[in-house]
């Protein structure tokens, strides 16, 4: 057996050359061939790839040079994070470590790697990429948002929004009359601040309010725009001393309130809410206000949570003199404010004992209620409404009767004759 060795370029190859001396045909040689690897990089990786952006339009890549052989280095860039597609964006000589990259868009993510590469006459070889690195450009700050406007007053408004940014500097609070403008400023705000108060305004005419955060980079978007109204408040209260309470009145100055709120104290400084009105409402009779005590009242428009400005003071002495209520005669005898069977004394616990008096009865809502025209045989009634020594009404023919006096005839004999 003869050996022969050639060389192709790439790879080696080794022919074993097998000669039968005592063949008699000619024997055709067996090639073994086995492919070398390519051969491994010649130049080292770079590490310690770092992205900072040092405007709204560069950001700077730094990295570290592992190599002393290297030719150069390629920076590759991806605008769709860390994951998507990297394309060349610049070479540099050798012994460089940073690059900038200019030009760019604001608040966006930018993401680097860097490869070593070797050329030696027409050949170049590269290392494997350095780890990734990405940075933001920085821009104006996020808008803010949830814009709430609400009258804490006759004259003033209190603003409230949210903080959608970390990099603001400050927020531009802006007014108009409506939601189209014109804005002005009607303030100017440290950063994380996330309410304003607004004074001097005018009752009855819309006010609306807008926020714009803002940094050396610029505006962020406007946030929503929110409108209230303050409510003119009421004015010219009187209170004075009438029957079983005291009457009050006051000049309704509001054309857009949903109700009032009746405040009152008894040492003129600790006032209460004592009533709840409806809109328009201009009088209020309180009938709680006992003898020998001096009341002092005041009272505010208001609509859903806002407020106005409260009237003026007025006070007077009470005149209720309290007895044991009465259930049927429409009148507050105990001074507790409430008639008849409104009156938690006029309920009972059942229909045992019931305290309602005559024309009235016990309901199974335990409140006393009159019977003598609810279309039933109820109460003390002999039949449906008639009867008995509650109701007006007298049976007519046909109709139940216990006495003479229940019948419209005068006459019964169980029935009305």
């Amino acid at each position: 057996m003869t050996l022969a060795r050639f060389h192709i370029p790439g790879s080696l190859v080794l022919v074993a050359l097998l000669v039968g001396c005592d063949r008699p045909t000619p024997f055709t040689p067996r090639i073994e061939a086995a492919a070398a690897s390519p051969p491994a990089s010649t130049v080292n990786a770079p590490s310690g790839t770092n992205a900072v952006a040092a405007s709204k339009s560069q950001i700077d890549v730094t990295w570290r040079d592992n190599s002393t052989n290297e030719t150069g280095f390629e920076l590759h860039r991806s605008t769709a994070g860390p994951g998507g597609a990297f394309t060349a964006l610049a070479t540099t000589g050798a012994s460089v470590t940073n690059a900038s990259d200019r030009g760019l868009t604001s608040l966006t993510q930018y993401c680097y790697k860097v490869r070593a590469f070797k050329t030696t006459g027409s050949n170049t070889s590269y290392s494997t990429f350095s780890t990734t690195a990405c940075a933001t450009t920085p821009g104006p700050p996020a808008a803010p948002s949830s814009a709430d406007a609400t009258a804490l007053s006759s004259s003033a408004v209190g603003i409230t929004w949210v903080d959608n940014s970390g990099t603001e500097d400050g927020f531009r609070v802006e007014r108009a009359a409506s939601t189209a403008g014109p804005w002005e400023t009607a303030a100017t705000t440290g950063p994380n601040v996330t309410s304003y108060s607004d004074g001097g305004r005018t009752s009855e005419q819309q006010v609306c309010y807008r926020m714009i955060a803002f940094n050396a980079l610029g505006n962020s978007a406007a946030s929503n725009s929110d409108c209230t109204t303050p409510l003119a408040g009421p004015s010219d209260l009187t209170a004075v001393t009438g029957v079983r309470g005291i009457d009050l009145a006051w000049a309704d100055r509001s054309a857009i309130e949903y109700g009032y709120v009746l405040h009152r104290a008894t040492d003129g400084v600790t006032f209460s809410a004592v009533a709840y009105l409806p809109a328009n409402s201009s009088s209020f009779h309180d009938g709680t206000a006992l003898s020998n005590t001096t009341y002092s009242y005041r009272v505010q428009a208001k609509r859903n949570g806002e407020f106005s400005d409260p009237s003026n003071v007025a006070s007077a002495e009470g005149s209720c003199a309290p007895t044991s209520e009465v259930c049927d005669n429409g009148l507050d005898d105990d001074c507790d404010g409430r008639i008849d069977g409104a009156d938690t004394d006029c309920q009972s616990p059942g229909y045992d004992n019931c305290p309602c008096g005559g024309g009235y009865m016990c309901s199974y809502d335990l409140f006393c209620v009159p019977h003598c025209n609810d279309g039933a045989h109820d109460g003390d009634e002999t039949d449906v409404d008639c009867g008995g020594p509650s109701c007006n009404a007298r049976c007519q023919a046909g109709q139940t009767c216990s006495l003479d006096s229940d019948c419209a005839s005068g006459i019964c004999a169980g029935t009305c004759q």
